[in-house]
């Protein structure tokens, strides 16, 4: 003999499953207006100058064969602090024009000279925190 499943059981399952499912455009509207937290760390074992910058950002890459439009920076000024060195960024309501894609850059300079940047794209993570990792660059 079948098993029949209440209504009320169907209409409680379809409803949890929906909540439990975030469109792409709620994916995206959760990154219009937050705080992103996180760490830049560099692989080589050697010691930052005293005055280098770290400097992150939370850029539009959508546009191929166009520059990047950034959404927000953060700057630190290390004052001999070595890494890993904390970050937030906050980024302001984002009113984009159209389709966005997100990608989070880092770079650490000391008087004008680009010492390490990232080398991989990394996307926002929904939780907020993201921990990156910098290469030196070329000289």
């Amino acid at each position: 003999m079948p098993m029949m499943i209440r209504p009320a059981v169907v209409a409680a399952l379809l409803i949890s499953s929906a909540l439990a499912v975030t469109s792409p455009a709620e994916a995206e509207s959760s990154l219009r207006a937050g705080r992103l937290t996180g760490t830049v760390s560099i692989r080589e074992r050697i010691a930052l100058p005293r005055d280098a910058v770290v400097e992150v950002s939370l850029v539009d890459v959508a546009r191929q064969d166009a520059p990047s439009r950034r959404i927000a920076r953060t700057r630190i000024v290390t004052r001999g602090r070595q890494p890993p060195l904390p970050f937030v960024l906050n980024y302001p309501a984002d009113r984009g024009r159209g389709h966005a894609d997100y990608a989070v850059q880092a770079r650490i300079e000391s008087r004008g000279q680009l010492l390490f940047i990232t080398d991989t794209r990394a996307a926002p993570p929904p939780e907020g925190r993201l921990d990156l990792l910098l290469v030196r660059a070329s000289r």
